[in-house]
């Protein structure tokens, strides 16, 4: 799990975020003000760097830090996780 959080980590500092704008409960739309091509390339670096595909109707469930970390530690356990 520590190392899903490490790379998201590096994941939303390459999306510009500041490091104090990042905490497990940050809700991306609502405090970050996220535009659609910042939620773009989001979506874009979670898929190469945990090698997944994100269907569309599961972007809803990652609003959250906390429940990305959920969501890629679920889906990433099926190929012997990362944590």
């Amino acid at each position: 799990m520590k190392r899903i959080k490490m790379k998201l980590y590096k994941i939303l500092r390459n999306v510009g975020l500041e490091r104090n704008h990042i905490n497990l409960f940050t809700i991306f739309n609502e405090e970050l003000k996220l535009d659609q091509f910042d939620e773009a390339c989001y979506l874009y670096y979670l898929e190469n760097s945990f090698n997944i595909s994100i269907p569309d109707n599961d972007v809803p469930n990652l609003k959250t830090i906390d429940k990305t970390v959920d969501y890629l530690y679920n889906r990433t356990a099926n190929f012997g996780g990362l944590n």
